[in-house]
């Protein structure tokens, strides 16, 4: 009987597909929250240009390589 607890490459492989997909979910995510918070921001004020829309998507794009900066190490 296998033991399950051994490395399975198939498993294994599984495991990190699934580790770097979720990655890749939470970047999108994090960078959209910021575009869309910095849209509302921008409407809000009525301002003429997007200067929180560019914010907040630059802040929250560099969140997001933070997070997976520390995530893989």
């Amino acid at each position: 009987m296998p033991d399950p607890t051994s490395d399975n490459p198939k498993r294994s492989a599984t495991k990190k597909f699934m580790q770097f997909s979720g990655m890749a979910m939470e970047m999108g995510i994090l960078i959209f929250v910021g575009a869309w918070l910095g849209k509302q921001v921008d409407h809000y004020f009525h301002l003429p240009k997007p200067y929180f829309l560019l914010t907040g998507t630059l802040l929250f794009t560099l969140a997001a390589i933070y997070r997976v900066v520390r995530d893989l190490r």
